[in-house]
């Protein structure tokens, strides 16, 4: 049974790096549960324990990045607060709804919506809306590699002399 931790642990952290990929597979969570794994199957010291820190700050950072950098890039392009913060809603209804497309163009949608209805001019609505596309196609690159920061620290982990 002690043979299978380790084996678990790395299933988990590909999974992790697929979901960071795939959209609808939370990567970076199950990237840190198998650290989490190999780590309880193999005891702690200092170093186990930074690195162990650092991975959970790297992987709060990646489950979140669509959560502020998608907002931050509309923010950046002409976006008021009231489309940001009506767009949140918008992504979490169209995940329910429609799925992976929903989550991404509901939110955008609202901006431009929001930002057409307050300002009158439809350029600039849809600057909006393309600065929050491209804040989350950023988003989403920067959460494939903070996954692959996490997997690389973890490989380290488990490879070197004195893992």
């Amino acid at each position: 049974m002690a043979s299978l931790a380790p084996l678990l642990s790395i299933l988990l952290v590909v999974i992790g790096l697929i979901g960071a990929v795939l959209p609808l597979i939370p990567g970076t969570p199950f990237i840190l549960a198998g650290v989490l794994a190999y780590n309880l199957g193999h005891g702690w010291d200092i170093r186990v324990a930074i690195l162990f820190v650092i991975q959970i700050v790297l992987g709060i950072l990646g489950a979140t990045t669509d959560w502020w950098l998608a907002p931050l890039g509309a923010r950046k392009a002409g976006a008021s607060w009231l489309s940001l913060v009506l767009g949140f809603p918008a992504a979490i209804l169209g995940l329910i709804f429609f799925s992976l497309p929903g989550a991404i163009l509901a939110p955008l949608l609202v901006v431009v919506l929001i930002e057409y209805r307050r300002q009158h001019n439809l350029p600039q609505a849809g600057r909006a809306g393309l600065g929050y596309f491209i804040g989350w196609l950023i988003s989403s690159l920067a959460e494939v590699g903070l996954a692959l920061v996490m997997a690389g620290l973890f490989a380290w982990q488990v490879f070197s002399p004195s893992g």
